[in-house]
């Protein structure tokens, strides 16, 4: 595995059942404990869904985030030769799960700008039932 930066943040890749998740809720309301998940954390059912999500583009997407900073979605869309919607529908599936934020811009079109929620350059996947993990560098 490559060594990324000190300055380099991860974000996290966990899977976990949904009933698994409702039992670590139920412990919790039962002992009066806050549950928290960390913002540097990803939670998928299974690893089947993780791959059916995270595609391609997607990674791509993340990456020209990460190293071109694009001041909106447009741009962004502009930058890696996609259809505006393509580019839109996966910012919002990004966000949607926690590896981007949408932040609304002061202009007259309302344009939203994609931002990573902390400073990351990689994505480390932890594969359940076993002590492996996969590192993926988000690249220029």
């Amino acid at each position: 595995m490559k060594k990324h930066h000190k300055n380099s943040i991860a974000i996290d890749v966990y899977f976990q059942s949904l009933e698994s998740f409702k039992k670590k809720i139920e412990n919790a309301i039962s002992k009066r404990e806050k549950l928290l998940q960390p913002s540097s954390e990803v939670y998928f059912e299974s690893v089947a869904e993780f791959r059916k999500f995270m595609t391609f583009h997607k990674f791509e997407l993340l990456s020209a985030i990460a190293y071109r900073k694009p001041n909106s979605i447009y741009e962004l869309a502009k930058l890696l030769d996609r259809d505006f919607a393509s580019v839109l529908r996966d910012c919002v599936a990004l966000a949607g799960v926690g590896f981007l934020v949408l932040e609304e811009k002061k202009d007259a079109r309302g344009s939203k700008a994609p931002k990573l929620p902390f400073a990351y350059s990689v994505i480390r996947i932890h594969f359940p039932n076993n002590s492996h993990q996969m590192e993926f560098n988000l690249a220029a």
